[in-house]
This record gives C-alpha cells, sequence and structure tokens, in this order.
C-alpha cells in the first residue's frame, strides 16, 4: 500500500514513518512538508492512503483533503493533527480517519496496518480469480 505522508516536523514525520515502514506491505512513497507539493504529488502518483496532518507549510491539510475530493481521487485521507476542532470539516471532506495527534498515535498505526492488510487480502483474492 503506497501512503504519502503530509507532515511539516520532521521529527515527527521520522518517527510514524519508522512505525509504518515495520508494516509489510506497507510504503511510504514520500513525506511531504509543504501544501503545494502535497497537492501535486497526490494529482500526480494517487498514492492509496495520505497521512495528513492540518499544519503544513505554506498552506494547510485542509487544502489536501479538498484537492482530493474536488478531484474524486480513491485516495483514502488519514487526518493525524492536533487541531481536533477540525474534526467534523474534515469528515465533511470525507476523510477516511480522523486522529489526534495527542493521543491517538498507536490508533493510526493499527489502522493502517489493517487497511494494508485489506488491501493485501484484496490483491490476492484478485489474483487467484
Amino acid at each position: 500500500m503506497d501512503i504519502l505522508l503530509v507532515e511539516n516536523s520532521e521529527m515527527f514525520s521520522s518517527w510514524v514513518a519508522a512505525q509504518i515502514q515495520k508494516i509489510p506491505g506497507a510504503e511510504i512513497t514520500a513525506i511531504i512538508t509543504e501544501c503545494d507539493a502535497a497537492i501535486a504529488e497526490v494529482k500526480s502518483n494517487t498514492p492509496d492512503v495520505v497521512v495528513l496532518d492540518l499544519n503544513i507549510n505554506g498552506g494547510n491539510g485542509m487544502d489536501v483533503l479538498k484537492t482530493i475530493k474536488k478531484n474524486k481521487l480513491k485516495t483514502k485521507v488519514l487526518v493525524f493533527t492536533n487541531y481536533t476542532v477540525f474534526k467534523e470539516q474534515c469528515m465533511e471532506y470525507d476523510a477516511e480517519y480522523f486522529f489526534d495527534k495527542s493521543n491517538d498515535f498507536e490508533e493510526l498505526i493499527f489502522t493502517i496496518e489493517k487497511m494494508t492488510n485489506e488491501l493485501n487480502n484484496k490483491n490476492y483474492n484478485n489474483n487467484k480469480k
């Protein structure tokens, strides 16, 4: 499963990426800190999943989320932020999940693992046909 990590904190993105890379079948395709670069990446490469912080350089994560919805991309968005006041708005723009950075790190990793396993099983079953 291809995962784009959009996070402006290098320390935090390294920590998240290290945990995701332990999941068999999950691959971090890019770590991006800038809003415009994240939008360009989702449009050109359409990752399976975007782990998205709302506080990013040159804009905000809502711009990325809105772009995914507007372009009807099949990318699933997992918002992972300290800005919990935006949860309802993110869900309105079709975020698949919303995680509080202060409390939900383990749940984020568990969810990515679950999504990766589901995708691997789906691909395996499709190949058997």
